[in-house]
């Protein structure tokens, strides 16, 4: 489950590819599904995108889980104009991520993940100051764990929340600072950039449609050293 996890992502972020991902992440288990229900929301398959989150075993699921579920479910009801029920699970997803973060016993990556879910629900939910200090908030807490990669996932998030909000000009740094990271296709891609359904608004932003040309120039560039190495 776990290989398969990782093929779907790589078809669905480096190639763009939701079908043959969709086709890969067949299964139960929570990280195909999970996985799933990203590709599946990337097609605008938003009917079988959800009855995949109904199908997950959210009573098995860890809390930080069952609150990403909910912001899941908001977010792809949201991009189909389903806005009751979008701000219904959202306000699920706080309350999840709040406990999360009030839990004593909870870990420093799980509370950074926690604020990164409350800043997408609010940027969503268009709240701007409520989005930008959950991110400050996570990247405080990335920075005293030393996490490298956690790091650079709140730099991803930090990002997309501003494209969400209409910052483009406050994304674009962010995002070519991270074209210039090795390790920054974990996180983003131009695959990822053209489909998210939560940049739709932004999407035909001229600066935007740069900006995804100059990941497509870097990942052709880093698939050419490849292939010569």
């Amino acid at each position: 489950a776990y290989a398969r996890s990782r093929l779907g992502e790589l078809l669905l972020l480096r190639d763009g590819d939701t079908d043959a991902a969709v086709a890969v992440l067949q299964g139960d288990a929570e990280q195909l599904a999970t996985t799933r229900v990203i590709a599946l929301s990337y097609a605008g398959r938003t009917r079988e995108a959800l009855d995949t989150l109904r199908a997950a075993r959210a009573d098995q699921a860890s809390p930080l889980s069952r609150a990403q579920q909910a912001l899941s479910e908001g977010l792809i009801r949201d991009a189909a104009d389903d806005l009751p029920a979008s701000r219904a699970a959202l306000a699920k997803a706080d309350a999840g991520f709040a406990a999360v973060i009030g839990n004593g016993g909870a870990s420093g990556q799980n509370v950074a993940r926690a604020w990164l879910g409350l800043a997408t629900s609010a940027a969503v939910q268009h709240e701007d100051a409520r989005a930008l200090d959950a991110i400050r908030r996570a990247r405080q807490t990335a920075d005293t764990l030393g996490d490298v990669l956690l790091s650079l996932g709140v730099e991803a998030s930090a990002a997309t929340v501003d494209l969400m909000l209409g910052r483009v000009d406050a994304a674009l740094p962010k995002l070519a600072a991270l074209r210039t990271n090795p390790i920054a296709g974990q996180q983003l891609s131009a695959a990822m950039l053209r489909m998210q359904p939560r940049l739709r608004k932004i999407r035909n932003d001229p600066r935007f449609q740069q900006e995804i040309r100059a990941w497509e120039a870097m990942e052709r560039e880093a698939a050419r050293r490849e292939g010569e190495g």
